[in-house]
């Protein structure tokens, strides 16, 4: 009977080890997203959108902003302006963290 047991314990971790192993060699995906869109207006990567405002900048606002680049899109305390778009749209992937 404990030869049984073990021979089962055996199979199971080696079916476990045999099934995880394509993690990892599996590379993660970055980020595709071609263009950001927040609040209807389109931030090309490195540049910043003022909390307010419809235009972007490459200079970082004093206030709440939004900041697009290289896939990672960054909300630091933005707030929309009155607008009647409401949201973020991007063009492929984007990560949240």
């Amino acid at each position: 009977m404990k030869k049984r047991f073990g021979l089962h314990c055996l199979v199971l971790a080696l079916t476990l080890v045999l099934v995880l192993l394509p993690c990892l060699f599996t590379e993660a995906e970055a980020a595709t997203a071609s263009k950001v869109t927040v609040n209807g207006c389109e931030i090309p990567s490195g540049y910043y959108l003022a909390s307010g405002s419809s235009a972007v900048s490459i200079a970082k606002p004093d206030g709440g902003y939004a900041y697009y680049k290289n896939g990672v899109l960054t909300l630091n305390g933005y707030s929309r302006n009155n607008t009647a778009y409401i949201g973020v749209y991007c063009g492929g992937d984007l990560p949240f963290l």
